[in-house]
């Protein structure tokens, strides 16, 4: 799993923590997290770039009501890309989007052989 995080933050320290919160929900099954970048984002002051390999434990129990229950714990809408779904984006600016994920600004995660 791929994740594109655009994180309200003053540093990177409280991002990188942004970015556990998301995780949270699936804490168990990764195996390992690689922060590929993690820098301010250069079109929005107060907010950064994250950008996270995440590789997971697909033999301990991850199903697709796994799925729908990590995405559930981020935001209460996605908009999903292709058949089957591979891509899925929430944002602040995402119309019907009410919940976000505190310091969530935008959020774009790329699935893998799911």
């Amino acid at each position: 799993m791929y994740i594109r995080l655009i994180a309200i933050s003053a540093d990177e320290k409280e991002a990188a923590q942004i970015l556990d919160s998301v995780l949270k929900e699936i804490q168990k099954s990764i195996i390992n997290k690689e922060i590929r970048l993690l820098e301010p984002y250069w079109k929005i002051e107060g907010r950064y770039e994250i950008e996270a390999n995440i590789n997971l434990d697909f033999d301990s129990n991850f199903s697709n009501n796994r799925i729908q229950t990590f995405l559930n714990s981020i935001s209460d809408k996605w908009i999903m890309y292709g058949s089957p779904v591979n891509e899925v984006l929430a944002s602040q600016t995402t119309e019907g989007c009410n919940i976000l994920k505190n310091g969530v600004s935008l959020i774009n995660i790329f699935f893998e052989n799911m």
